[in-house]
């Protein structure tokens, strides 16, 4: 499995190309401007088949009318799915960015998700919004806005809990086992590992603690 990363600015959220050996990709939030994922998907040769969303927040589903208008799908989870309908719940009207809302989507709850060929593990991972996520793939975990290096995300905007983020970073170390370590892809920021997170982040010592 190849992970290709594309930058959102001036927002500085990632976006994330997963392809396969038969050149088939899905792109997990795309937050950002269409045009830079299809100069990707060009030139890497790849056919785009999905796009999964960790949380609803403009930053990470910005570009999501531009994937519908190819006639690709696009994933949310069941919590969050009604706020990518405008620019309230994705928070775009509060930061002055434009966000063009869509309509038809597919929702997803906790579980197997299988998109085209891929097939990812969904863990239910609520704090930052009410329906955040992280998806599994392989040895791969995509944390959006939940888990990143030696942090994690906020959890005073509308939706967030402390109690939830709380319980989903301890149901996220819960997965570690001693033979097999998972690579983090955060919605922002460096990338770590989940074994690296589990011995070194604050967050999670102190919740340790507790």
């Amino acid at each position: 499995m190849r992970v290709i990363v594309a930058k959102n600015t001036p927002f500085d959220s990632h976006m994330y190309i997963l392809a396969n050996d038969k050149n088939d990709c899905v792109i997990i939030d795309l937050g950002g401007d269409i045009s830079i994922v299809k100069d990707l998907l060009q030139r890497e040769n790849l056919n785009l088949v999905g796009v999964l969303l960790t949380h609803c927040h403009f930053d990470h589903v910005n570009g999501v009318k531009s994937a519908r208008d190819m006639g690709v799908d696009v994933y949310i989870s069941t919590p969050d799915s009604k706020l990518i309908e405008s620019s309230e719940g994705t928070l775009a009207q509060f930061v002055g960015t434009t966000y063009q809302p869509i309509f038809d989507y597919k929702t997803f709850d906790e579980g197997d998700l299988i998109v085209g060929d891929f097939k990812f593990k969904v863990i239910s991972t609520p704090g930052h919004t009410k329906g955040s996520c992280t998806f599994i793939i392989d040895n791969l975990m995509f944390t959006g806005d939940t888990l990143f290096k030696n942090t994690v995300g906020r959890t005073d905007l509308p939706g967030g809990s402390d109690l939830n983020m709380k319980n989903s970073i301890n149901r996220l170390i819960a997965l570690l086992i001693d033979d097999i370590d998972y690579k983090v892809y955060p919605g922002h920021g460096a990338f770590t590992t989940l074994k690296t997170e589990a011995k070194f982040n604050p967050y999670i010592l102190s919740i340790k603690n507790d």
